[in-house]
């Protein structure tokens, strides 16, 4: 499982340095050619939007496996710092919330993937490809989540035994 973890962890992270990358390479090619040249990539805009959507997803996905997602720390720092049962049972439900929105989107996406018949107006990629970001980076927010869950049970477990 760590070594999947490692490989997901992996790919992640290159395909988000790969969209950045491209991104700016298109963003500069796009101001280039507009205000240097005074003729206008119709494109660049339109795929740095749909790269965009993507790197979003594949990021937060990223940013859950490092725990590094936003949350709002008030309670579980300053009112329930002495409470540990209370404070683990908050984290416990905060993850499940997480996990049922995430499952929530992944329906949602899917279906707006299955019922998409559309093509974007420029570069004519099916919409299907660029909406499809929302059910994958959400599933993979999911996956994040449960391999957190699971990690911290078993450093729960190990740290009983010694």
């Amino acid at each position: 499982m760590k070594k999947r973890k490692i490989i997901l962890r992996d790919i992640e992270v290159n395909l988000c340095i790969v969209l950045m990358i491209v991104m700016l390479i298109v963003a500069t090619l796009g101001v280039f050619f507009r205000y240097v040249l005074n003729n206008s990539l119709v494109w660049s805009d339109e795929i740095c939007r749909y790269m965009f959507m993507w790197l979003v997803f594949l990021s937060a996905s990223y940013a859950v496996a490092m725990r590094k997602q936003l949350t709002i720390e008030l309670l579980t720092t300053y009112l329930l710092k002495d409470r540990i049962g209370t404070l683990k049972i908050i984290k416990i439900m905060d993850n499940i919330i997480c996990i049922v929105f995430s499952l929530f989107l992944v329906v949602v996406g899917y279906k707006l993937v299955i019922n998409t018949i559309e093509f974007s107006p420029v570069l004519q990629i099916p919409m299907k490809v660029v909406y499809s970001c929302l059910p994958i980076g959400c599933l993979l927010i999911v996956v994040r989540i449960v391999e957190t869950l699971l990690q911290k049970e078993k450093n729960e477990e190990t740290a009983e035994y010694r």
